[in-house]
């Protein structure tokens, strides 16, 4: 029993010279993982995390720039939807005034083809008024001829002013 009773003892007696030294060994193998393991592990944790932040800042500075470039896009648009709005508009402005000033000149070149038109009409009137009266002086003087030839009683004159009437007309 004697060998029961040691192996006995050796699993249930509490041996303190054992623990200490499985707990300085503990102790010495947690501050190796920790020095070669934790802290190296734990500085990488510390740049991913610092990585990552300066990823979402940067993410959020250019957001933030697109959102300014956006609005300064849609300003300018804008504005270049106003001028383009203003040019068809002053384009439609000057297309109606030379319109207008075309209309105008085209009335006034036939106010003056008119008046043209107007002034010859007349001078052919008076060349034919001129040759008409030249034409009644002929007349005249063939008619005053044969009158002093004879004596013309009242049917030969009658006669005479209808042929006179029928040469002048």
């Amino acid at each position: 029993m004697a060998v029961t009773q040691v192996v006995y003892q050796a699993f249930v007696s509490i041996n303190w010279w054992s623990i200490f030294v499985t707990l300085c060994n503990t102790l010495i193998t947690f501050g190796i993982v920790k020095k070669l393991l934790f802290q190296p592990v734990r500085r990488m944790i510390e740049a991913r995390k610092t990585e990552v932040q300066a990823m979402y800042d940067e993410a959020d500075r250019a957001q933030i720039e697109a959102g300014k470039l956006e609005r300064t896009y849609n300003q300018k648009l804008a504005k270049a939807q106003e001028e383009a709005a203003g040019i068809i508009h002053a384009a439609a402005r000057r297309a109606e005034a030379q319109r207008a000033r075309m209309l105008e000149e085209a009335t006034q070149q036939a106010a003056m083809m008119m008046q043209q038109a107007e002034r010859d009409i007349e001078i052919e009137r008076k060349k034919a008024r001129r040759a008409l009266k030249g034409e009644v002086a002929d007349l005249s003087v063939l008619i005053a001829g044969k009158v002093i030839e004879r004596e013309v009683s009242s049917a030969d004159h009658e006669r005479l002013i209808h042929a006179f009437i029928d040469k002048a007309g």
